[in-house]
């Protein structure tokens, strides 16, 4: 991070920077992030959730998005049961902390009054009410997975120098380093993530493209791949 500090801060009237930690790569198996590395599953959740709402929530089923944000309010508030949902959802609190559009989309919201959206908010958490907050967790993620993909990092990019028939770049842990053309829908590797010992990525002057180079172990060149920045 200071490396990348010094980097921009140089630059002839810098612009404001903000900085943003995101976690790209998961093991294959979620669960045995939450079980190795806890703080880390639940920093990965928090993000997925804001992206979720940020990118995907308002193109998705109503009745889908509102479970996803039920689960949301249970796991904000883990005392809930089905019995007390009334007293215990706090709605000054989720005022407080950003308001109903942290949890659902703006369709969801939209030409509802007050009080029957409150009403309609309770009937969602009732429903899963019963759930731990663990559980609800894991059924976010599940119901997330089967609306976008959240494991895989995808780039568009030409192999090699110049931009020539650009490729769809896969990265995870599942597909490792992999492409697929336009005209082809199966992926092809060139290399395993835990394979890459060294990244290095240098920008084009004038331009809004970077060259990336990958050394993976074992192989004698490097794997290059010019990408749009």
């Amino acid at each position: 991070m200071p490396q990348v500090a010094r980097k921009y801060l140089r630059r002839p009237n810098p612009m404001p920077l903000r900085f943003e930690l995101k976690i790209r790569f998961i093991p294959k198996d979620i669960r045995e992030m939450y079980q190795t590395e806890m703080s880390a599953f639940l920093y990965f959740y928090d993000q997925l959730a804001g992206d979720y709402i940020n990118h995907v929530a308002w193109k998705i089923e109503t009745d889908i998005a509102t479970e996803m944000g039920a689960l949301m309010l249970k796991k904000r508030f883990p005392n809930i049961t089905v019995s007390n949902v009334e007293k215990k959802l706090d709605f000054r609190v989720i005022e407080h902390e950003g308001g109903i559009l942290k949890y659902f989309p703006e369709s969801f919201v939209l030409n509802v009054k007050k009080k029957q959206l409150q009403k309609n908010i309770i009937a969602a958490v009732k429903r899963i009410a019963n759930f731990s907050e663990l559980e609800c967790v894991f059924r976010f993620l599940n119901q997330l997975m089967n609306i976008v993909k959240f494991d895989a990092e995808i780039f568009r990019v030409s192999l090699g120098l110049g931009w020539h028939s650009p490729i769809e770049l896969h990265i995870s842990e599942k597909a490792g380093v992999s492409y697929k053309t336009e005209n082809s829908t199966a992926l092809i590797q060139l290399a395993k993530l835990r394979s890459v010992v060294d990244i290095c990525i240098r920008k084009l002057d004038n331009s809004d493209k970077a060259i990336v180079r990958l050394r993976i172990s074992a192989q004698s060149n490097p794997l290059v791949s010019e990408i749009s920045s």
